[in-house]
Protein backbone atom coordinates (compact mmCIF):
# COMPACT_ATOMS: atom_id res chain seq x y z
CA UNK A 1 0.00 0.00 0.00
CA UNK A 2 1.49 3.22 -0.99
CA UNK A 3 2.11 6.02 1.81
CA UNK A 4 -1.31 8.33 0.27
CA UNK A 5 -3.27 5.07 0.48
CA UNK A 6 -2.31 4.88 3.85
CA UNK A 7 -3.32 8.40 4.49
CA UNK A 8 -6.49 8.01 3.05
CA UNK A 9 -6.91 5.26 5.05
CA UNK A 10 -5.80 7.00 7.86
CA UNK A 11 -8.07 9.59 7.88
CA UNK A 12 -10.82 7.88 8.06
CA UNK A 13 -10.11 5.87 11.05
CA UNK A 14 -9.63 8.69 13.11
CA UNK A 15 -9.00 12.84 13.14
CA UNK A 16 -4.93 13.46 12.18
CA UNK A 17 -2.78 15.94 13.81
CA UNK A 18 -1.57 18.49 11.67
CA UNK A 19 1.61 20.25 12.11
CA UNK A 20 1.78 24.52 13.43
CA UNK A 21 3.87 27.32 12.94
CA UNK A 22 6.84 26.90 10.48
CA UNK A 23 7.65 30.54 9.85
CA UNK A 24 7.11 31.71 13.07
CA UNK A 25 9.74 28.58 14.57
CA UNK A 26 12.72 29.74 11.89
CA UNK A 27 12.17 33.00 13.06
CA UNK A 28 12.61 32.25 16.54
CA UNK A 29 15.59 30.57 14.77
CA UNK A 30 17.18 33.66 13.63
CA UNK A 31 15.62 33.84 9.91
CA UNK A 32 16.75 37.40 9.37
CA UNK A 33 13.26 39.45 8.62
CA UNK A 34 12.77 39.80 4.62
CA UNK A 35 14.20 36.76 4.31
CA UNK A 36 13.03 33.71 2.18
CA UNK A 37 11.80 30.61 4.77
CA UNK A 38 12.05 28.47 1.93
CA UNK A 39 15.91 29.16 0.85
CA UNK A 40 16.83 27.92 4.84
CA UNK A 41 16.23 23.82 3.23
CA UNK A 42 19.69 24.71 1.84
CA UNK A 43 21.21 27.22 4.11
CA UNK A 44 19.72 26.55 7.51
CA UNK A 45 18.55 22.27 6.80
CA UNK A 46 19.14 21.71 10.63
CA UNK A 47 17.07 24.40 11.83
CA UNK A 48 14.20 22.80 9.60
CA UNK A 49 15.08 19.53 10.30
CA UNK A 50 14.83 20.21 13.74
CA UNK A 51 11.53 22.08 14.38
CA UNK A 52 9.83 19.21 11.90
CA UNK A 53 11.51 16.93 14.56
CA UNK A 54 9.71 18.55 17.56
CA UNK A 55 6.13 18.58 15.99
CA UNK A 56 6.64 15.06 15.51
CA UNK A 57 7.61 14.56 19.04
CA UNK A 58 4.31 16.53 20.07
CA UNK A 59 2.17 14.00 17.99
CA UNK A 60 1.69 15.48 14.15
CA UNK A 61 0.58 12.89 12.16
CA UNK A 62 1.28 14.99 9.31
CA UNK A 63 4.60 17.07 8.55
CA UNK A 64 4.07 20.23 5.75
CA UNK A 65 6.47 20.92 3.96
CA UNK A 66 8.98 23.69 4.55
CA UNK A 67 7.83 24.62 0.96
CA UNK A 68 5.26 27.30 1.39
CA UNK A 69 7.10 29.76 -0.97
CA UNK A 70 9.17 28.02 -2.93
CA UNK A 71 7.67 28.67 -6.24
CA UNK A 72 9.42 30.96 -9.14
CA UNK A 73 7.32 33.82 -8.26
CA UNK A 74 8.13 33.50 -4.56
CA UNK A 75 11.97 32.71 -5.28
CA UNK A 76 12.26 35.47 -7.74
CA UNK A 77 12.99 38.55 -5.12
CA UNK A 78 15.46 36.22 -4.17
CA UNK A 79 17.42 35.60 -6.71
CA UNK A 80 16.39 32.23 -6.52
CA UNK A 81 13.78 31.61 -9.28
CA UNK A 82 15.90 29.10 -11.16
CA UNK A 83 15.82 26.60 -7.56
CA UNK A 84 12.72 25.83 -7.64
CA UNK A 85 13.45 21.86 -7.92
CA UNK A 86 16.48 22.39 -5.46
CA UNK A 87 14.59 23.73 -2.27
CA UNK A 88 11.01 21.79 -3.02
CA UNK A 89 13.38 18.58 -2.95
CA UNK A 90 15.51 19.55 0.07
CA UNK A 91 12.34 20.12 1.72
CA UNK A 92 10.81 16.97 1.64
CA UNK A 93 14.22 15.32 1.84
CA UNK A 94 13.88 17.18 5.23
CA UNK A 95 11.01 16.18 6.47
CA UNK A 96 11.40 12.48 5.54
CA UNK A 97 14.71 12.34 7.30
CA UNK A 98 13.09 14.21 10.60
CA UNK A 99 10.36 11.23 10.14
CA UNK A 100 12.53 8.17 9.41
CA UNK A 101 11.95 6.16 6.49
CA UNK A 102 12.39 3.04 8.64
CA UNK A 103 9.59 3.96 10.64
CA UNK A 104 7.05 5.02 7.46
CA UNK A 105 8.09 1.28 5.75
CA UNK A 106 8.14 -0.65 8.64
CA UNK A 107 4.89 0.30 10.98
CA UNK A 108 1.87 -2.25 9.93
CA UNK A 109 -0.73 -1.39 8.70
CA UNK A 110 -3.28 -1.34 11.87
CA UNK A 111 -0.53 -0.06 14.20
CA UNK A 112 -2.56 2.05 17.11
CA UNK A 113 0.24 4.46 16.28
CA UNK A 114 -0.17 5.55 13.39
CA UNK A 115 2.06 5.90 10.16
CA UNK A 116 3.49 9.66 9.84
CA UNK A 117 2.95 11.72 6.82
CA UNK A 118 4.57 14.10 4.58
CA UNK A 119 2.33 16.70 2.81
CA UNK A 120 3.81 19.19 0.16
CA UNK A 121 3.31 22.93 0.81
CA UNK A 122 1.91 24.99 -1.87
CA UNK A 123 1.44 28.80 -0.72
CA UNK A 124 0.11 31.62 -2.79
CA UNK A 125 1.90 32.20 -6.42
CA UNK A 126 0.34 34.57 -8.52
CA UNK A 127 -1.11 31.58 -10.17
CA UNK A 128 2.06 29.60 -11.22
CA UNK A 129 2.21 26.49 -9.59
CA UNK A 130 2.97 23.66 -12.07
CA UNK A 131 6.41 23.33 -11.54
CA UNK A 132 6.28 23.58 -7.83
CA UNK A 133 3.91 21.28 -7.88
CA UNK A 134 5.60 18.51 -10.15
CA UNK A 135 8.74 18.76 -8.07
CA UNK A 136 6.88 17.78 -4.75
CA UNK A 137 5.08 14.74 -6.05
CA UNK A 138 8.01 13.68 -8.00
CA UNK A 139 9.93 14.01 -4.70
CA UNK A 140 7.82 11.66 -2.89
CA UNK A 141 5.53 13.99 -0.60
CA UNK A 142 2.38 11.70 0.24
CA UNK A 143 -0.24 14.60 0.03
CA UNK A 144 -0.15 17.63 -1.20
CA UNK A 145 -1.86 20.94 0.85
CA UNK A 146 -2.29 24.18 -0.48
CA UNK A 147 -3.15 26.56 1.77
CA UNK A 148 -3.37 30.65 2.74
CA UNK A 149 -5.38 30.90 -0.59
CA UNK A 150 -7.13 34.85 -0.72
CA UNK A 151 -8.85 34.47 -3.82
CA UNK A 152 -10.78 31.96 -5.46
CA UNK A 153 -9.13 31.88 -8.60
CA UNK A 154 -6.04 31.35 -7.33
CA UNK A 155 -7.27 28.28 -4.98
CA UNK A 156 -8.79 27.29 -8.75
CA UNK A 157 -5.63 26.83 -10.33
CA UNK A 158 -3.64 25.50 -7.69
CA UNK A 159 -5.81 22.82 -7.82
CA UNK A 160 -5.92 22.54 -11.25
CA UNK A 161 -2.45 22.52 -11.93
CA UNK A 162 -1.61 19.57 -8.77
CA UNK A 163 -4.36 18.04 -10.55
CA UNK A 164 -3.06 17.96 -14.22
CA UNK A 165 0.30 16.28 -12.41
CA UNK A 166 -1.68 13.72 -10.41
CA UNK A 167 -5.06 12.66 -10.89
CA UNK A 168 -4.97 10.48 -7.75
CA UNK A 169 -2.42 12.05 -4.99
CA UNK A 170 -4.20 13.45 -1.64
CA UNK A 171 -4.90 16.80 -1.94
CA UNK A 172 -5.95 19.08 0.94
CA UNK A 173 -6.66 22.81 -0.33
CA UNK A 174 -7.72 25.60 2.53
CA UNK A 175 -8.68 29.46 1.96
CA UNK A 176 -8.22 32.30 4.16
CA UNK A 177 -10.98 33.71 5.77
CA UNK A 178 -11.36 37.93 6.69
CA UNK A 179 -14.78 37.16 8.73
CA UNK A 180 -16.82 34.83 7.13
CA UNK A 181 -15.95 35.43 3.41
CA UNK A 182 -12.30 35.36 1.63
CA UNK A 183 -10.39 38.30 1.02
CA UNK A 184 -11.77 38.29 -2.20
CA UNK A 185 -16.12 38.27 -1.16
CA UNK A 186 -15.72 33.99 -1.83
CA UNK A 187 -18.25 32.30 0.14
CA UNK A 188 -17.35 29.32 2.39
CA UNK A 189 -20.08 26.99 0.86
CA UNK A 190 -18.54 28.45 -2.56
CA UNK A 191 -15.39 26.80 -1.09
CA UNK A 192 -16.34 23.53 -0.75
CA UNK A 193 -18.26 23.59 -3.66
CA UNK A 194 -15.74 24.23 -6.06
CA UNK A 195 -13.01 21.96 -4.02
CA UNK A 196 -15.60 19.10 -4.62
CA UNK A 197 -15.95 20.13 -8.16
CA UNK A 198 -12.02 20.03 -8.91
CA UNK A 199 -11.54 16.98 -7.32
CA UNK A 200 -9.65 17.82 -3.55
CA UNK A 201 -9.90 15.32 -1.06
CA UNK A 202 -10.03 17.59 1.91
CA UNK A 203 -11.65 21.38 2.03
CA UNK A 204 -11.02 24.02 4.70
CA UNK A 205 -9.87 27.48 6.23
CA UNK A 206 -5.88 28.47 7.57
CA UNK A 207 -3.97 31.20 8.92
CA UNK A 208 -7.57 33.56 9.16
CA UNK A 209 -7.99 35.69 12.48
CA UNK A 210 -7.68 32.93 14.92
CA UNK A 211 -9.37 30.14 15.89
CA UNK A 212 -12.58 32.39 16.99
CA UNK A 213 -13.22 33.59 13.93
CA UNK A 214 -12.31 30.67 12.06
CA UNK A 215 -14.92 28.41 13.91
CA UNK A 216 -18.35 29.66 12.46
CA UNK A 217 -16.42 29.13 8.40
CA UNK A 218 -16.15 25.63 9.06
CA UNK A 219 -19.57 25.48 10.65
CA UNK A 220 -20.50 26.62 7.57
CA UNK A 221 -18.59 24.23 5.61
CA UNK A 222 -19.84 21.34 7.23
CA UNK A 223 -22.92 22.44 6.18
CA UNK A 224 -22.74 21.65 2.70
CA UNK A 225 -22.96 17.95 1.60
CA UNK A 226 -19.67 17.27 0.36
CA UNK A 227 -17.34 14.36 -0.20
CA UNK A 228 -14.97 15.94 0.90
CA UNK A 229 -13.43 16.04 4.79
CA UNK A 230 -12.56 19.03 6.61
CA UNK A 231 -9.43 20.70 7.66
CA UNK A 232 -8.47 23.56 10.05
CA UNK A 233 -5.49 25.10 10.52
CA UNK A 234 -5.74 28.42 12.81
CA UNK A 235 -3.31 31.22 13.15
CA UNK A 236 -2.97 32.02 16.80
CA UNK A 237 -4.66 35.27 16.11
CA UNK A 238 -3.45 38.60 14.84
CA UNK A 239 0.00 39.61 15.44
CA UNK A 240 1.13 42.53 17.36
CA UNK A 241 4.37 43.95 15.95
CA UNK A 242 6.51 46.07 17.79
CA UNK A 243 10.02 46.95 18.72
CA UNK A 244 11.41 44.23 16.92
CA UNK A 245 9.00 41.20 18.07
CA UNK A 246 6.14 39.95 16.56
CA UNK A 247 3.42 38.94 19.40
CA UNK A 248 0.59 36.77 18.85
CA UNK A 249 -2.66 37.08 21.14
CA UNK A 250 -3.23 33.08 21.49
CA UNK A 251 -1.17 31.25 23.19
CA UNK A 252 -1.26 26.86 23.16
CA UNK A 253 -2.95 27.12 26.40
CA UNK A 254 -6.06 29.62 24.50
CA UNK A 255 -5.92 28.26 21.30
CA UNK A 256 -6.78 24.45 22.94
CA UNK A 257 -10.42 25.72 24.44
CA UNK A 258 -10.96 25.64 20.61
CA UNK A 259 -10.34 22.07 19.84
CA UNK A 260 -13.33 20.32 20.67
CA UNK A 261 -15.55 22.33 19.31
CA UNK A 262 -13.50 22.04 15.84
CA UNK A 263 -13.79 18.60 15.71
CA UNK A 264 -17.31 18.20 17.04
CA UNK A 265 -18.37 20.48 14.04
CA UNK A 266 -16.37 17.00 12.01
CA UNK A 267 -13.10 18.51 11.29
CA UNK A 268 -10.68 15.43 10.31
CA UNK A 269 -7.49 17.15 9.87
CA UNK A 270 -6.44 19.72 12.76
CA UNK A 271 -3.48 21.78 13.55
CA UNK A 272 -2.00 25.40 13.76
CA UNK A 273 -1.06 27.75 11.16
CA UNK A 274 0.85 31.02 11.89
CA UNK A 275 2.29 30.76 15.83
CA UNK A 276 1.45 27.94 16.87
CA UNK A 277 3.87 26.03 18.52
CA UNK A 278 4.27 22.01 19.17
CA UNK A 279 2.64 22.95 22.84
CA UNK A 280 -0.82 23.50 21.09
CA UNK A 281 0.36 20.42 18.69
CA UNK A 282 0.58 18.26 21.75
CA UNK A 283 -2.73 19.40 23.27
CA UNK A 284 -4.45 18.59 19.68
CA UNK A 285 -2.76 14.79 20.09
CA UNK A 286 -4.00 14.55 23.66
CA UNK A 287 -7.53 15.04 22.62
CA UNK A 288 -7.49 12.75 19.73
CA UNK A 289 -6.34 10.38 21.67
CA UNK A 290 -8.58 10.82 24.61
CA UNK A 291 -10.54 7.64 25.13
CA UNK A 292 -14.12 9.75 24.88
CA UNK A 293 -12.66 11.07 20.87
CA UNK A 294 -12.10 7.97 20.22
CA UNK A 295 -15.19 5.33 21.73
CA UNK A 296 -17.10 8.58 19.50
CA UNK A 297 -15.15 8.60 16.39
CA UNK A 298 -15.71 4.43 16.45
CA UNK A 299 -19.50 4.57 16.38
CA UNK A 300 -19.72 6.70 13.34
Amino acid sequence: MSGSDELRLAWQQRPLVLDGGMGTALIQRGLPKGASPDLWNLENPTAVEQIHREFLAAGADLLLTNTFGASPARLAPFGAAERVSEVNQQGVKLARQAMGEAQNSTEPQNSTELRRFVAGDIGPATLRYAEQAQVLIDSGVDAIVIETMYELREFVAAIKAVRAVSPSIPLIAMMTFDGETTYDGTKPETVVETAERLGCDAVGANCSNGPEEMLPVIKRMAEVQSRCLLAAKPSAGLPKIGNGRTDYPYDAQTMAKYIKPFLELGVRLLGGCCGTTPEFTQMIRRYVNSPCLASRVSRE
